[in-house]
């Protein structure tokens, strides 16, 4: 089951762990996009400074609406499933957006990959040039709004805001991020979280 906003991890909810690390880096306006059913919650629990919205049923959307309270410029991405990331890395990314579309935080592939095919190992994969992306990621602007609406025309789904813009020529690139900075999926790599930062409860 994938978390909740207001899930606590060192007691904080994800959502202000978030917002905070936002708001240190100096990132503003804060645009918080939430389920619809949880707008008021999140309006009380982040109080001023947050601009609340509800998302809709359709992601590309509800970040061309995001997109619009924000304005020109940089943008960050940084939702709830990923509490551990840094200010530190949303500096990076931001300063990362120098002579690129966007920046995103990764970490190089560390495991033996394996292609698979009908349940049998196909051949190994070289990891020498791979990376798992997270969060933050950073983007231009103008350079997100227009991969969504080309998308959009050719009918492309709208699911990864770094493929959107890298599919259409912007230039991706990416700053060292951490491993520490996981992102919670479910409930297990919630209580893994806890077992890393500590309940502070």
């Amino acid at each position: 089951m994938a978390p909740d906003i207001l899930d606590r991890l060192a007691g904080r909810t994800l959502i202000s762990r978030v917002f905070a690390v936002l708001r240190d880096a100096e990132i503003r306006p804060v645009v918080v996009v939430v389920p619809e059913e949880r707008v008021l919650d999140a309006t009380a629990e982040l109080g001023d400074g947050a601009s609340v919205m509800a998302a809709t049923a359709d992601r590309r959307s509800t970040m061309l609406e995001a997109l619009t309270r924000i304005g020109d410029g940089r943008v960050v991405v940084l939702d709830h499933t990923y509490p551990l990331a840094t200010t530190d890395q949303v500096r990076a990314v931001v300063d990362g957006l120098d002579g690129a579309d966007a920046c995103v935080a990764a970490i190089p592939a560390m495991e033996t990959l394996k292609l698979v095919e009908d349940g049998v190992i196909d051949k190994t994969v070289d990891r020498s040039e791979l990376w798992h992306l997270q969060m933050p990621q950073g983007f231009r602007s103008e350079a997100l709004i227009a991969a969504h609406r080309r998308s959009a025309e050719q009918g492309l789904l709208s699911g990864d805001d770094v493929a959107a813009v890298d599919r259409f020529g912007g230039r991706v690139r990416i700053v060292v991020g951490s491993r520490v900075n996981l992102k919670i999926a479910n409930i297990k790599d919630l209580e893994f979280a806890h077992a890393l930062v500590g309940s502070g409860e």
